[in-house]
């Protein structure tokens, strides 16, 4: 049976055509935009929990910026604030903080939504107040949010992120686990056993020492290190399709244009750099 493409076609697009008319009369029929309510206002709640009892904070956000500040208190303070701008009449993304025996959990619930609703949340901002000699874990995931966080000397930090930033100073942890899409990760002054994965975006560190590894997997984001002028470490660094630069004076064990594997100094810790469109950079810092 032969089939007459042209006329398939039209009768494909005379469907189309008829689908929309349709949508189109129902959706005036029912008020047409003026049906659509736009609500703008201001959120804000703020939390307060003693810190003596908890050794662990989750962070778990979306469309939200979060900053962890260092704090004389020795309570943990939660405030969630922001504009909002919605066409759900009386429903907003709510702050929802509550303790778990030594877990302090802090979410950020959203409404649900239909097909034609909205809510525009841009400006949201949570901000953790943490007693400076907090020692446990913190853990964060957010999607569509930023973090930053301040002085902490810590037993866990992680961080998990789709489309949004990490900056991170004055932070010594065990172990520093930061798993990133589409997100810059800056640490200045860091220190730990440091993991560190990231698709499409720049990683930039300042190591206050190498005291244990540090591992980087980067796709499609330039990778820069500094390091103590005094450092010792093994390396093993590689680019598929991106420059290797070494400030160090360094023993080469291996080398074949896209791989470089050696050893500085006693070559007590080890490095690892790896990349798949991005520089590598090892800088000598302070």
């Amino acid at each position: 049976m032969k089939v007459n493409v042209k006329k398939l076609l039209i009768s494909l697009a005379a469907i189309m055509l008829g689908s929309f008319l349709i949508s189109g009369l129902i959706f005036l029929a029912i008020g047409g935009m003026s049906s659509v309510i736009i609500n703008t206002g201001r959120t804000k709640t703020l939390r307060v929990f003693p810190a003596q009892d908890i050794t662990r904070i989750n962070i778990n956000t979306v469309n939200t910026d979060i900053n962890i500040i260092p704090a004389a208190d020795k309570n943990i303070e939660v405030d969630f604030y922001g504009n909002i701008t919605t066409s759900l009449a009386g429903k907003a993304p709510q702050l929802n903080a509550y303790q778990e025996g030594g877990v302090l959990n802090v979410y950020i619930n959203y409404p649900n939504a239909a097909v034609f609703d909205f809510i525009n949340a841009a400006t949201l901002t949570l901000d953790i107040y943490v007693p400076q000699e907090f020692s446990g874990g913190i853990f964060a995931e957010t999607i569509s949010g930023s973090l930053k966080t301040g002085k902490f000397n810590l037993e866990n930090f992680d961080f998990k992120s789709m489309s949004g930033s990490l900056e991170a100073s004055s932070l010594s942890a065990s172990d520093i686990k930061i798993d990133s899409t589409s997100g810059k990760v800056v640490l200045t002054d860091v220190e730990g056993t440091i993991d560190i994965s990231n698709i499409s975006g720049n990683v930039e560190l300042m190591l206050r020492s190498l005291i244990r590894g540090l591992n980087i997997k980067t796709i499609s984001g330039r990778v820069t290190v500094f390091l103590p002028r005094k450092s010792e470490f093994n390396f093993e660094l590689a680019s598929i399709s991106g420059s290797i630069e070494n400030e160090f004076g360094a023993q080469i064990k291996f080398a074949d244009g896209r791989n470089i594997e050696g050893t500085v100094g006693s070559g007590i810790n080890k490095l690892t750099v790896n990349t798949t469109s991005g520089e590598i950079k090892l800088k000598k810092g302070q």
